[in-house]
């Protein structure tokens, strides 16, 4: 019987630790940040980013977008001149996987992602 309680409080403690990482409105608290496209490290099926403190190699402009609490969000996409160019944005995580970003500019097209993993070092979305 002594088992069979460890077991149970055991077990219990590890789906909290799970429900630990995503916090009231279902998106993962690790979602939360700026990312920026790293494709060197892209495959045939997967985009990834990396947190913008990564130390990216040199690129000819490189897109992303900062989420933060509250569904504000920046996208940042290439400018003509290979520079960035922000847009404000909003986000919502919508159906368990899928981060959605709309911008705020009239006529823009909204990005739907179906988020793969996302962890403190990379964001996996399906292509």
């Amino acid at each position: 019987m002594g088992k069979l309680l460890l077991f149970v409080l055991l077990f219990g403690a590890s789906l909290i630790g799970c429900q630990d990482k995503q916090n009231k409105g279902g998106h993962p608290e690790e979602l939360i940040g700026a990312w920026i496209h790293s494709h060197e490290d892209d495959t045939e099926e997967v985009k990834v980013y990396r947190p913008a403190s990564y130390s990216f190699p040199p690129a000819r402009g490189r897109e992303g977008f900062e989420i933060k609490e509250g569904g504000e969000c920046m996208y940042h996409g290439i400018a003509p001149a290979d520079g960035s160019a922000s847009e404000p944005a909003s986000w919502s995580w919508e159906d368990g996987n899928r981060l959605v970003i709309t911008p705020k500019a009239e006529g823009a097209q909204e990005m739907v992602m179906e988020v793969l993993s996302v962890d403190e070092e990379l964001l996996k979305v399906k292509k």
